[in-house]
């Protein structure tokens, strides 16, 4: 009786270890069929990494589902358009950074509040994420060289220039930083659809209450001198009356 309890016993604890290894094996098969699967959303490409052969595959583009191997890595990059906006103090809801504060060719501290907008060119983003694995083209690399060729341009213009001219100004300060950002190195001709906005040029209190009391001056004088030609007419019709 003893014995058959212990066969049964056993039979047990045999089929409860049949009924582990086969919960174990299928969720390690459920978990490897789902880490074979990415799924690369729409405005977004995904390239793999595999950390055994150190190869990176070239980009798939969303949406889409891709598999891989459950040791790849998948990487997905945004490709649709992006932005970098920078004014204020770059912590308000749309700004990403502080605004540029830079100096005019007479030494007058501006500034300036920028807008720019780029897609990435899905067939360079390889090329790309392998410069820069850290993904931190955006905040290291195309910010600084905005900021750097905003300072640079406006050197080249003194203070009036920048409000005579602001269209100039603007157009310059885009083919400045365009032409920087497409023969970097770094950022290997991905950038593309390329749009700048200066949204505003800040002058220095003093500065801009002294234009302002010029500019009444001027409508003052302007004033003045439409008074005075009113009464040289009211007298030289007048004196056409007497005559």
């Amino acid at each position: 009786m003893v014995k058959k309890a212990t066969t049964i016993k056993d039979s047990v604890t045999a089929a409860c270890t049949v009924v582990i290894i086969a919960i174990l094996l299928i969720g390690f098969a459920a978990v490897f069929v789902l880490t074979m699967w990415v799924n690369v959303p729409v405005g977004n490409v995904a390239v793999m990494v595999d950390p055994v052969s150190g190869q990176i595959s070239d980009p798939i583009p969303g949406p889409t589902w891709a598999t891989k191997a459950p040791w790849v890595t998948p990487v997905i990059v945004k490709t649709s358009v992006d932005t970098i906006g920078m004014w204020g103090d770059g912590y308000g809801s749309t700004a990403d950074f502080p605004t540029v504060k830079s100096f005019s060719k007479d030494q007058l501290e501006m500034e300036i509040d920028i807008m720019i907008r780029w897609r990435l060119d899905s067939s360079k983003v390889k090329d790309l994420y392998e410069n820069l694995p850290q993904k931190n083209w955006k905040q290291d690399i195309i910010a600084s060289i905005a900021r750097e060729q905003v300072r640079i341009v406006t050197k080249e213009f003194n203070t009036i220039e920048t409000i005579e001219r602001r269209d100039f100004v603007a157009q310059t300060m885009r083919d400045a930083i365009w032409n920087k950002i497409s023969t970097s190195a770094q950022l290997a001709g991905a950038v593309i659809d390329f749009e700048f906005e200066l949204r505003n040029i800040g002058y220095p209190a003093k500065y801009t209450s002294s234009i302002e009391d010029k500019l009444v001056a001027e409508q003052q004088k302007i004033q003045a001198d439409f008074e005075r030609q009113i009464v040289v007419i009211n007298a030289t019709a007048t004196a056409e009356k007497i005559t």
